[in-house]
């Protein structure tokens, strides 16, 4: 049954699509139920085993966007870039030399990256792919902090966002740097998102503006959560299926804090109450 995962993977996925918070479709693969099992057996067993590096915050246990985001906090400039075709662009042949970094031989390394790959790639959605797309780009990452110290500025990386700060202005030539320590992994810039911050400049990092006294949702995000927050309250019958998004927005805005969470916290408690409000009771066993 295990070689049939590893021989036959596109059997043992579904596809769908979401949208994505900055527009567009994501592709997600997740593996099903047997597939899923066995993948998280080799990330809980083989790969948890190592750990990441310290300026990296995206897949790594203990560590968020948020923490990302403050590592930037008090810099006069900044660059973020954006990785295209993240996943995908993580090849099976890239998977198996993770595996014999770890001390497998080429034959075991090769089943193991059919394993965790789907089409000659890692699949986004798979438990593994986080983790291993850490490892493949480790010596990339380290190259890449090299690069920011050698001019005074701090990189980290969240996911496939790319983020440089310093007190002085940032060269336009970095970006060009940065894609080639990236050529020799096959990977490119998504150079629509490539974005350069300067003083008197609102500075975001993965979504997070950096303020004075900390990091805060941007005001676009809060304001269109609290208009939804207050169409929910006014008319819960056209929400009637979201009280879990609106459960996971809440849990965000608590996380993050900052100023006006209080505000739409406490009409997201309003919003939660309207739709357990119009939510049908509960049957409990033996009622009568």
């Amino acid at each position: 049954m295990i070689r049939s995962l590893a021989t036959a993977p596109q059997k043992h996925y579904r596809l769908f699509e979401v949208r994505k918070r900055s527009g567009g479709i994501r592709l997600i693969s997740a593996p099903r139920t047997f597939l899923k099992v066995v993948q998280w057996w080799v990330l809980d067993t083989i790969l948890e085993n190592s750990s990441d590096l310290p300026f990296v915050y995206g897949f790594s246990r203990g560590r968020s966007f948020i923490d990302n985001a403050k590592a930037h906090q008090g810099c006069n400039h900044l660059l973020n870039v954006d990785v295209k075709d993240f996943f995908p662009s993580l090849s099976h042949s890239k998977v198996r030399d993770v595996f014999c970094a770890l001390g497998y031989s080429y034959k075991v390394s090769n089943f193991m990256a059919d394993l965790c790959t789907l089409d000659g790639a890692l699949p986004q959605g798979a438990p593994t792919s986080p983790k291993i797309s850490n490892m493949i780009l480790a010596e990339c990452d380290i190259h890449l902090r090299n690069l920011a110290q050698s001019h005074g500025a701090t990189y980290t990386r969240y996911a496939d966002d790319l983020t440089f700060s310093s007190y002085s202005r940032i060269p336009d030539s970095f970006v060009q740097r940065i894609e080639e320590h990236f050529l020799p992994l096959g990977l490119q810039l998504n150079k629509a998102k490539t974005k350069f911050m300067g003083t008197n400049q609102m500075k975001e990092v993965t979504g997070l503006v950096l303020a004075r006294d900390g990091v805060a949702l941007n005001r676009r995000y809060l304001n269109g959560t609290r208009g939804w927050f207050h169409s929910i309250s006014q008319y819960p019958e056209l929400f009637k299926d979201q009280l879990a998004r609106v459960l996971g927005t809440m849990n965000l805005v608590q996380q993050v804090g900052g100023r006006g969470s209080d505000r739409i916290l406490q009409q997201g408690r309003m919003a939660v109450l309207s739709l357990k409000a119009i939510s049908p009771p509960r049957l409990e066993w033996g009622a009568d």
